[in-house]
C-alpha cells in the first residue's frame, strides 16, 4: 500500500476510535448524572451514531475508519512499524496489536452487516458453555494485563515517543486517558474472571456491562462519573493520535527480516 494512504486511513482510524471514546465517556457520564444518558460498549456507540440524521452515512465513514485502524495494527504488529523487536517483550506486544487488528476488524464487520441489515442476534450462545468459560478465564487474565499496561503507560508517558505534543495540557489529558482505560480494563477483566469462577458468564459480555457493574456498586454515580471523564479524556487521547502520532511504514525488505525472526 502507498504510504502516504497507509498514513491517511491510520490517522483517520485513531480519530475514528477516538470518536467512539468519546461517546461512550459522554453517554456514561450522562447516565451518572441521570441526564438520560446510558452505559455502552462500542457497538452501543455505533448504534448511537447510526440513530443521528445521516447516521447511514456517518457509520460508513466510521467503518473505513477502523478498516484503516485495523490495517495500521497489523502493520505494526506484523511489520514492527514502532521497532517492538523479536524478544519476548516485543513479541507480547506485537501480539496484543494483532489482537486489536482483528477485534477492529470484526468490529468494522458488524458494521456492514448492520448497514446492509444482515446482522441478527440470534443463534447458539456459544460462549454459555463449560468449555467456552476458559476462555472468559484466559480473557480476563490477558484484559487484565492490558490494563495495567495501560496505567504504566499513561504513568510514565511513553506515548511520547510517538508523539510530539506541542501542549502540556494534551500530555496531561493523555496520561488522565490510557489511566482510565487501563482501570476500565482491569475491572472488566476482574469480571470476566468472577464470571468463571461462578460460571455465571452470561453477564458480563462487554465494556458495557462492566459500566453497568460500576454503577450498581457502592458510590456507583461517584465512580461512574470517573470512569466517564477518564473514558472522554481516552477518546481526546485517540483524537491526538490521529493528528500527532507517528505513523511510518517500514521498508519491504523490514517486513520479510522481522517476519523471518519470528517464524524462526
Amino acid at each position: 500500500m502507498n504510504k502516504n494512504l497507509l498514513n491517511k486511513f491510520a490517522s483517520f482510524g485513531y480519530g475514528a476510535k477516538g470518536v467512539i471514546y468519546l461517546i461512550i465517556g459522554g453517554l456514561s457520564l450522562l447516565d451518572a448524572l441521570e441526564m438520560g444518558g446510558s452505559t455502552e460498549d462500542s457497538k452501543g456507540a455505533l448504534k448511537t451514531i447510526l440513530e443521528q440524521p445521516f447516521g447511514k452515512f456517518l457509520l460508513g465513514i466510521m467503518a473505513v475508519g477502523l478498516v484503516g485502524y485495523s490495517l495500521w495494527r497489523a502493520v505494526q504488529a506484523i511489520a514492527d512499524a514502532d521497532d517492538h523487536g523479536t524478544d519476548a517483550k516485543g513479541i507480547v506486544v506485537r501480539g496484543g496489536l494483532l489482537v486489536s487488528s482483528i477485534t477492529h476488524g470484526l468490529l468494522t464487520f458488524w458494521i456492514v452487516q448492520t448497514l446492509l441489515g444482515i446482522g441478527g442476534s440470534g443463534g447458539t450462545k456459544w460462549y454459555n458453555t463449560q468449555w467456552a468459560s476458559y476462555l472468559y478465564l484466559i480473557g480476563g487474565i490477558f484484559i487484565i494485563l492490558a490494563g495495567v499496561s495501560f496505567i504504566y503507560k499513561g504513568w510514565i508517558a511513553e506515548f511520547q515517543k510517538y508523539m510530539n505534543l506541542p501542549a502540556v495540557w494534551m500530555k496531561i489529558v493523555s496520561q488522565v486517558g490510557l489511566i482510565s482505560r487501563g482501570i476500565v480494563w482491569i475491572i472488566l477483566g476482574g469480571f470476566f474472571i468472577n464470571s468463571f469462577l461462578q460460571f455465571t458468564i452470561d453477564d458480563v459480555n462487554g465494556l458495557g456491562e462492566a459500566l453497568e457493574r460500576v454503577e450498581e456498586s457502592s458510590y456507583g454515580d461517584i465512580l461512574l462519573t470517573l470512569v466517564a471523564v477518564g473514558l472522554i479524556a481516552f477518546g481526546f487521547y485517540s483524537m491526538l493520535e490521529a493528528k500527532y502520532r507517528t505513523i511510518d511504514l517500514p521498508s519491504p525488505d523490514s517486513v520479510t527480516t522481522n517476519t523471518s525472526k519470528i517464524l524462526n
